[in-house]
């Protein structure tokens, strides 16, 4: 009795309330994740992705276009090489023709035509070049800027699938104090069960302790009538003797 009297206050005090404060302070960092998550599910959906959508479709839309652009650029330059290399073929077979002419100005002439001929070819071939080793850096940018969005997309993504993973654990970590709690629950049901029976023993004792004392008195009560009695009795037995 002594035992579940000396027990009953350690379950009550220190398990319950430890639990409770556990309880407590779970609870609200549980909360706080849930929170954190549902803030960057939001950033994400609704302002990082369609921001990325958006500067992907800009992107492919500006080389896009400036790839069609120097296309036509290109198009034409090449169909002036073109028409140039035939020009300075024309010249050098005319020249040929003329070469029986004694004419020096009129070589002189065409010499410093065909010269300008072949300065303006390596110049559109040069353009060409310097054009071609643009577009090639600019696709060479864009796939870069691509990949680097792409990255921090795909680590966008893997925290939130980390703060999923931390939100199951913490799920997790309530269905454990969920039980405490109800464990606690069925501790101090029990501490009150055993209460009560200590205090109905208690009692019981108090009232047997009550009656043992009365039934020893009435037995007390009982020995001195008895006692006062035979003593009577023997005080008449003796008159009888006398007389």
């Amino acid at each position: 009795m002594k035992g579940d009297l000396e027990c009953c206050p350690k379950l009550e005090n220190g398990d319950v309330k430890y639990v409770s404060v556990l309880s407590t302070v779970l609870v609200a960092t549980i909360q706080e994740a849930k929170d954190r998550i549902s803030q960057i599910e939001y950033i994400f959906c609704n302002q990082l992705y369609p921001n990325f959508q958006a500067k992907t479709k800009s992107l492919q839309k500006i080389y896009t276009d400036a790839e069609g652009a120097w296309k036509e650029k290109e198009k034409d330059l090449l169909e002036q090489i073109e028409k140039l290399r035939v020009e300075k073929q024309q010249f050098v077979e005319g020249n040929k023709v003329d070469k029986g002419n004694p004419g020096e100005n009129a070589n002189g002439l065409l010499a410093s035509t065909l010269r300008n001929r072949e300065s303006r070819i390596n110049e559109l071939e040069q353009e060409v070049v310097k054009k071609s080793k643009e577009v090639d850096e600019g696709m060479e940018l864009q796939n870069k800027l691509l990949q680097l969005v792409q990255r921090k997309a795909a680590m966008i993504v893997d925290k939130g699938r980390e703060l999923k993973r931390s939100e199951e654990k913490s799920n997790e970590l309530l269905a454990k104090v969920k039980s405490l709690e109800k464990n606690a629950e069925e501790l101090q049901d029990e501490v009150r069960k055993k209460t009560e029976k200590v205090a109905e023993k208690t009692l019981l004792e108090k009232n047997l302790s009550k009656k043992v004392l009365s039934l020893s008195l009435l037995v007390e009560d009982n020995e001195k009538l008895k006692t006062e009695n035979e003593q009577l009795y023997a005080q008449s037995g003796m008159s009888g003797e006398e007389s």
